[in-house]
């Protein structure tokens, strides 16, 4: 697989429909992404796979898709780590996930860790159905949808499990389908982590 065998610059980011603005990208952290090149072609390789597979679509044409946004509970043997996120797609019979994890141990895992991103399936009967939350309608073939996942992937730049994390992810990848999800949840991931010393030691290197 290819990252993409389109220009890139054909497809522009959605155009909001929920009345707001999207975000300065500007403020994101500076630093190199956490992703390399063949990192970024998995995502295309993974959705192409799952296609093959008739578990998504084909990548083209354009399809109505429901968007959500899922905020899932995440528990060490100590404490709660807040929530990871992630972006849901749904188009008929087929449901597809879209998340930001990290793919680093140790203490690298809560501030500059590698990250990548990761394409995934369900159906009707996931367990997490509940905790999904519709936050619109928006039509673009899964091509489309690489190049949007490219674009944040572009201007993502350092991981930071606390300011720069999988929900970060999610608020700037539905910003390009032209979607507002509104305040992330990052105080509460704060507050749980609490002081500097502790990021540092790696005792929270897991968290997505």
């Amino acid at each position: 697989c290819s990252w993409g065998q389109f220009d890139n610059s054909s497809f522009k980011r959605l155009p909001y429909n929920m009345g707001s603005s999207p975000s300065n990208s500007s403020n994101a952290p500076s630093g190199s992404s956490g992703s390399s090149h063949s990192s970024k072609s998995s995502f295309h390789c993974e959705l192409q796979n799952l296609c093959n597979r008739a578990k998504l679509p084909p990548m083209f044409p354009s399809y109505d898709w429901k968007i959500y946004t899922q905020s899932e509970s995440i528990f060490s043997s100590v404490v709660p780590l807040a929530n990871h996120d992630r972006l849901i797609l749904e188009h008929g019979k087929y449901i597809l996930r879209v998340e930001l994890t990290n793919t680093d141990g140790g203490s690298s895992g809560s501030i500059g860790a590698n990250w990548k991103i990761v394409a995934s399936v369900t159906d009707y009967t996931d367990r997490t159905r509940s905790q999904w939350k519709k936050i619109g309608r928006a039509n673009f073939s899964l091509e489309h949808l690489v190049s949007y996942v490219k674009n944040v992937m572009d201007r993502f730049g350092g991981y930071n499990v606390l300011t720069q994390n999988c929900q970060t992810f999610v608020k700037m990848l539905a910003e390009e389908l032209g979607k507002d999800v509104g305040k992330i949840n990052d105080g509460h991931k704060a507050a749980v982590l609490g002081s500097s010393s502790a990021i540092g030691s790696g005792m929270y290197a897991g968290t997505p």
